[in-house]
């Protein structure tokens, strides 16, 4: 799903507000409690504590709802992640433990649907939210029993903290729109139609082919595009890029383009690089030049902010071969793997090697310049060699002019 940034900005300043006025109007008056006072522990300590619990332990009912909604929803699962470890399917079938980035506030299920057509993914969406009010419910009873006495008070402040996570999470997770990471609630409003849910299910098989290097099914590219029918025509667009089909892929970019009022501006503005990179490439300069020039101040703004992997490919073949500012280039440079490693794993390898292309034509077109600082660079050119020492030379043995000068041994 395409993120909003802005959304979810004002949701973490809401998420913080809560935790601020739970931390000052709920716990704190606990410290300051008679049975606080009989607690082996500080109540401090406890609730730092209880930070750490509730943060995995609201991560781990999040993402075991939604394992227990895919499989009732008639899916496969390929990847569990949370906070960062879980397992991945491999392409032999096995299960593996791996460290990985995930996309989601605390971890990430990735599914596969067993039929396009008769696997429903609200269970998905239903189940991961089920979880999380099953949470709610232990820690108010928690919270109640721990009122009880000093013996069990640390359970009330144990229970408070856990739940203001988990109702954080919660809001999160439900917020009706694309946010800067996958959430559930966008996912529950748009899975309404059946026709909806087949284009969901065909991403989802496709991303996975991709993913384990497998040709996907063509899939219908959508002419009227919304944040949603973006992500299923990126499919066919990433098809198209491995391939080199780039006339193919400016199709379906343009189509991206054409219903700026009706997408997010970061679906509209990665359209915009995508095509941008394609230009710098596949055209001459003049004309790679106009596009440039045509775009927005906002969006040249975006491109240099070198946010994403698409940004960044663009930010570098324009400075280096429209505009040949080696600096310019060498800060994109700069961010390549760390906005590439971002990047989901159907498109990762498919980015890297648009970079890679994309490198080799700026060395083409400026071998003298140096990038050898640089870890993205030395990846595809190697690093550079040290010349080798050379041992210094023996000072020659000053010879005896005549034969009067030699030494009694000689």
């Amino acid at each position: 799903m395409k993120k909003n940034e802005s959304l979810g900005y004002i949701i973490y300043i809401a998420m913080l507000a809560v935790a601020v006025v739970v931390g000052f109007v709920v716990i704190r008056p606990d410290f300051q409690s008679d049975y606080a006072k009989d607690l082996t522990m500080h109540p401090a300590a406890i609730t730092v504590l209880s930070i750490v619990v509730g943060v995995i332990l609201t991560a781990l009912f999040l993402e075991i709802g939604h394992v227990i909604g895919a499989k009732i929803g008639k899916y496969k699962i390929d990847s569990v992640i949370v906070l960062g470890a879980g397992f991945k399917t491999k392409k032999s079938g096995k299960k593996r433990m791996t460290f990985s980035g995930f996309d989601g506030l605390s971890g990430e299920t990735v599914i596969v649907p067993k039929d396009v057509h008769k696997s429903d993914p609200r269970h998905y969406t239903w189940f991961s939210n089920l979880f999380l009010l099953l949470e709610v419910i232990i820690c108010v009873v928690l919270i109640v029993y721990g009122a009880q006495g000093s013996k069990q008070f640390w359970l009330k402040i144990a229970g408070e903290v856990v739940l203001t996570i988990d109702i954080m999470v919660l809001v999160y997770n439900i917020f009706p729109a694309p946010l800067d990471s996958k959430n559930d609630g966008y996912l529950f409003r748009i899975l309404n139609t059946k026709a909806n849910r087949e284009a969901y299910n065909y991403m989802l098989k496709a991303s996975n082919d991709i993913a384990n290097g497998r040709e996907p099914e063509e899939l219908p590219i959508y002419d009227e595009v919304t944040d949603f029918t973006a992500s299923v025509n990126d499919v066919a667009l990433y098809n198209r890029l491995q391939k080199r089909d780039f006339e193919g892929a400016v199709e379906v970019l343009d189509k991206t383009i054409s219903s700026k009022k009706k997408v997010s501006a970061v679906v509209y503005q990665t359209a915009l690089f995508q095509k941008m990179a394609i230009y710098v490439i596949t055209k001459s300069e003049d004309e790679a030049r106009e596009f440039y020039l045509a775009m927005s101040l906002e969006d040249k703004k975006h491109m240099a902010a070198l946010n994403t992997a698409q940004a960044v490919r663009a930010y570098i073949l324009v400075n280096a071969i429209l505009e040949g500012s080696e600096s310019e280039t060498a800060a994109g440079l700069e961010r390549a793997n760390g906005r590439i490693h971002k990047l989901p794993a159907d498109k990762k390898e498919i980015e890297k090697e648009l970079l890679v292309d994309a490198m080799k034509l700026i060395h083409e077109k400026h071998p003298d310049w140096d990038f050898s600082d640089l870890s993205a660079w030395n990846q595809v050119f190697g690093e550079p060699e040290e010349p080798e020492e050379e041992a210094p030379a023996e000072e020659p043995q000053e010879q005896p002019e005549n034969e009067s000068e030699k030494t009694p041994e000689e």
